[in-house]
């Protein structure tokens, strides 16, 4: 798992390294960390107080609910229960001095899982410099326009 912003500019940077060249070159875009399971419980919570999530080897008496997602979240879930390592070395050799990406921990989870779920329900999830959330409508035939007119 890796954040979007970081895999777009290392896949522009990949792209241009490569430009001209010949041949297969395989290049892993990766995290350079694994992203642990734990990390989606207080995302979770975040979005959805009162939820909670526990990670156990079996359910003994599983809600219609559970038995669902046990049915078709299993291959999502699988993902979680073991690590994988890619070597890196010619994305760093092709990123150059493009920083890592931050970790994906719990923070960016919510940031992530919130923007998806606003977006949803047709509105917007923005974040301000001082780390403030707005939740606004998206622009609609009946929503009202503010312009700024400059002379």
């Amino acid at each position: 798992m890796v954040q979007v912003e970081y895999a777009a500019q290392a896949a522009v940077r990949v792209a241009a390294a490569r430009a001209g060249g010949t041949g297969v070159h395989t290049v892993h875009l990766t995290h350079p960390r694994n992203t642990s399971a734990d990390a989606i419980e207080p995302a979770l919570a975040e979005l959805y107080p009162g939820a909670t999530v526990t990670m156990m080897p079996t359910v003994p008496a599983p809600t219609r609910y559970e038995t669902l997602l046990a049915t078709y979240g299993t291959r999502l879930l699988s993902l979680s229960a073991h690590r994988r390592t890619y070597d890196r070395t010619n994305l760093g050799r092709a990123v150059g001095d493009l920083p890592d990406p931050g970790p994906v921990d719990s923070a960016y989870l919510a940031r992530a899982l919130g923007n998806v779920q606003h977006q949803a329900l047709g509105r917007t999830r923005t974040t301000a410099p001082d780390g403030t959330v707005a939740v606004v409508p998206e622009q609609s035939p009946a929503t009202p326009v503010l312009q700024e007119h400059h002379r």
